[in-house]
């Protein structure tokens, strides 16, 4: 018995505007005189640019400013990576001049970083007894004595949440003053961490916050609104809207864990489970975003 399924007495309160185009997210921004925004990135976590030659990508119709954005030491703590930013008067142009873009990278300390030796790691740990969580019974006595016994293993890289709507965000500075725009799961992470970028006080940052365009966890990072504030500041304070790309966010996104699952069970004649074992080999999560 459902108290409100299939009762038709709730509605979906914005379900129209969603369908009829109406209904505002992150991309969506738009104010006069805004600026757009994207930005190039170091092809490898820790990396920064060593130099750049904007000449071309300023030649692009529409092209208004190449800015640099510094980088942040690892771990970065949802703070931008760094790069270059090609402002124009649209997306477009502003897309064609970073592929205009002649960028020298300096890969940092994981330049040599090997993600193959680092599974290779990680399936050793797997076949080793690590931290006890739970414990109930004697797993060996059991499967010992099972009438069948199962093994598997899962391997899950490092993976972008690759959300319908990738990241987007508008900055927009006046008097003193910061206002933000996007779409953002933790609107108290963008406010802060948008003032200590730009060393203002927290209350002198407003955050207007868009319907989310999915989130899985990787919209609570606020990198991109950090990287519009720093933009919209380098423009003395000109409303500025980054966008990322879905190959921005595929490449340079904040990504969920890397782990590899080993498990083993026994099964009785009936094929009743009698033994499990599932040992769970990853990176702490407070290690986010931190590939060394």
């Amino acid at each position: 018995q459902f108290r409100y399924i299939g009762k038709g007495q709730l509605k979906l309160v914005d379900g129209r505007d969603i369908v009829t185009g109406k209904a505002q997210y992150g991309i969506d921004t738009r104010l006069d005189g805004m600026l757009y925004a994207v930005v190039a990135r170091p092809p490898v976590y820790g990396g920064k640019v060593a130099s750049f030659d904007a000449a071309e990508a300023l030649k692009v119709p529409g092209v208004q400013k190449i800015v640099q954005i510094e980088d942040s030491p690892p771990p970065a703590h949802f703070n931008p990576v760094g790069g270059v930013a090609v402002l124009a008067r649209n997306t477009w142009a502003a897309m064609q001049g970073r592929r205009a873009l002649k960028i020298t990278w300096d890969d940092g300390p994981n330049a040599g970083y090997d993600s193959a030796a680092f599974k290779a790691t990680l399936e050793e740990s797997a076949h080793k007894p690590g931290k006890v969580v739970r414990n109930d019974g004697d797993f060996v006595a059991a499967a010992a004595g099972a009438a069948r016994r199962l093994e598997a293993e899962y391997y899950i890289p490092h993976l972008a949440h690759a959300t319908m709507e990738p990241p987007a965000a508008t900055v927009r500075i006046a008097n003193g003053k910061c206002e933000v725009w996007g779409c953002f799961q933790s609107p108290q992470a963008a406010r802060d961490l948008v003032a200590k970028r730009l060393g203002i006080s927290a209350d002198d940052v407003t955050v207007h916050v868009t319907l989310l365009g999915g989130g899985f966890g990787r919209k609570s990072k606020p990198d991109y609104a950090i990287e519009a504030a720093v933009l919209s500041k380098a423009v003395d304070g000109k409303p500025v809207k980054v966008t990322w790309t879905r190959e921005d966010d595929l490449h340079n996104s904040y990504y969920h864990t890397v782990s590899v699952e080993h498990l083993e069970a026994g099964v009785d004649g009936q094929g009743k489970p009698v033994a499990w074992l599932h040992r769970s080999v990853a990176p702490t999560i407070v290690s986010i975003f931190n590939a060394a």
